[in-house]
Order: structure tokens, then sequence, then C-alpha cells
């Protein structure tokens, strides 16, 4: 769904807006995570949390996977295509901790489905 570039460096400004429809759960988030020289980060030992501070203030937090070449990848659940609000990644490795810049994640009510029902009349006139 989408691919983001997040440093690790907060020092660069915040990232792309990406936008989701309420129904997109189960779709992913993709990021490449670099360290504060620009280069991937090897995730592949790493536990990576996929987080969201949502209008209300409230933190939602769930699990993301990486592997060695710095790539994320994020599937939506339920709760975080509910909310809209400053999102990020948090990377953990041994008793290091550290979070990515973050990017604005806007969630957008879900498509509405229009039915189109066959003439009721049988094209009679």
């Amino acid at each position: 769904m989408a691919d983001l570039i997040l440093s690790t460096n907060k020092a660069y400004a915040s990232a792309d807006l990406i936008k989701v429809r309420q129904d997109d759960y189960g779709q992913t988030i993709t990021a490449l995570i670099t360290d504060k020289t620009n280069s991937p980060i090897d995730l592949s030992k790493s536990d990576i949390t996929f987080n969201i501070k949502d209008w209300n203030g409230e933190i939602i937090s769930d699990s993301a996977k990486g592997d060695a070449s710095g790539n994320v990848t994020y599937t939506i659940n339920k709760n975080v295509a509910l909310a809209t609000g400053s999102a990020w990644f948090e990377i953990k490795n041994d008793n290091n901790r550290v979070a990515t810049q973050t990017f604005w994640l806007q969630v957008e009510e879900a498509g509405v489905q229009e039915i189109q029902l066959a003439d009721p009349l049988g094209g009679i006139k």
C-alpha cells in the first residue's frame, strides 16, 4: 500500500502522508528504516512495533515485521484502520530502543457501495 523511507534521525521533518480507508485492514504499510547515516538498519533480529497516536491522545501499538535489508512491513488491523494520527515505528534490539521519524496516517471513511438494481418494471412502458 505505502512505501516510506523513515530515518531514526529525528532532525528530519516528518515523512509522507499515508491515506487508508476504514476497510483497508489487512493491507500493508511498508517502509525502509535507515540510521542517522541513511544506511538501512538490519531489522531481522529486532522487535518492531507500529504505533499511532490518535486524535484523543491514545497510542495504539501493534507488531510489525522487519528484514535484514531494513524493510519493515506492517499489516493494518481493525483498530488502526479507525485511527487518524501521528504514526511511527519503534525498533527494540537487546537493550536498545529507537523510534523512526513520524508520518501522518489519515483514515478516510470506507467507500460507499452502490447497488444498481435491474429495471423493476422490466422495461415495460
